[in-house]
């Protein structure tokens, strides 16, 4: 046997041991380690994509987008034999997700809570408190929420729990902040006063200038002095413009438009696109503005009582 083994033999069949043939057979075993692993893997990704299933399945009367979502991406090492019983759980998702569009403005309506108010319908969208729009694409699956400046959109599951969770969201960052009337008219009117100056050194006192440009000046007034002392720009305050829409409409409802023996007055425009909608919130009546002034009391045959939308 010794000498076999010297001559490169077992019984009478030749080994190949030189070098190529070594890297050629861990070559192989590497290659089916990766194999392996990559099966592994889709076994892993498959499993988790059964769990998924089995937790939307109970839920398919609340949630059918989802699961119809979910359906969607059937892993590719499914077998193809639980196919048709795939097939059956989409037809039963479906037939849940019509049912919730022909009565989709009614479950919407009752996810949102007071003082959340929709008004609209499927088809032509909706709209929450004046300044959230809401529009249901049901035959693609998308749901977008926007406001002045912000647009969120939902892919797939636009169930009526999942939008209202998201309107919801927005309602709060807009009108679940702290609101002074008083500490508002200030800002705006040194934010005017900078406007004046940032538009044209010939404006005065009384000239209207382009909301945006005041809410600029109020977003630089809102800055910590840290902010500028040290650079630190995790120190900035955001104030969007859907923010500073909302803030006007307040302030119109509180009727505390009166500063420094001026009044504030709001231009409307024809042009959306340079324009803001605000809404009094006290009247529920909404108009498109594009510039802002503040005039004297007494000026311009205004009889010093201030200006009133």
């Amino acid at each position: 046997m010794r000498r076999f083994r010297e001559e490169g033999r077992v019984g009478s069949r030749p080994v190949d041991n030189s070098a190529g043939a070594l890297a050629e057979l861990e070559a192989f075993v590497q290659q089916s380690l990766r194999e392996c692993g990559h099966r592994e893997q889709a076994l892993r990704g498959e499993r988790r994509w059964w769990e998924e299933l089995a937790n939307l399945l109970p839920r398919i009367d609340e949630e059918p987008f989802a699961l119809l979502t979910h359906l969607a991406t059937v892993p590719d090492s499914v077998r193809q034999e639980v196919l048709p019983m795939l097939a059956r759980v989409r037809a039963l998702a479906e037939e849940a997700a019509q049912c919730q569009t022909n009565q989709y403005t009614e479950l919407l309506r009752r996810e949102l809570p007071a003082p959340i108010r929709l008004e609209g319908r499927l088809n032509e969208g909706y709209r929450v408190n004046h300044v959230i729009r809401v529009r249901i694409d049901d035959q693609r699956r998308i749901a977008t929420i926007e406001t002045a400046s912000n647009r969120q959109r939902l892919v797939g599951d636009i169930s009526p729990k999942r939008v209202a969770a998201t309107i919801q969201q927005e309602y709060r960052r807009l009108f679940d902040r702290p609101f002074e009337p008083a500490q508002f008219i200030e800002e705006l009117f040194l934010a005017y006063r900078q406007a004046l100056v940032a538009e044209g050194t010939a404006r005065s006192i009384g000239s209207p200038v382009s909301l945006f440009t005041v809410h600029r000046f109020v977003v630089f007034l809102r800055q910590p002095p840290k902010l500028f002392q040290a650079g630190d720009r995790t120190q900035f305050v955001p104030y969007p413009l859907d923010e500073f829409a909302v803030d006007l409409g307040k302030l119109l409802a509180s009727g505390c438009i009166r500063f420094d023996r001026h009044y504030l007055k709001l231009h409307p425009v024809r042009d959306a696109k340079q324009a803001l909608h605000i809404v009094n919130f006290e009247s529920a009546h909404g108009q498109n503005y594009g510039q802002l002034s503040f005039e004297p009391v007494g000026g311009r045959g205004v009889g010093g009582e201030g200006w009133r939308h």
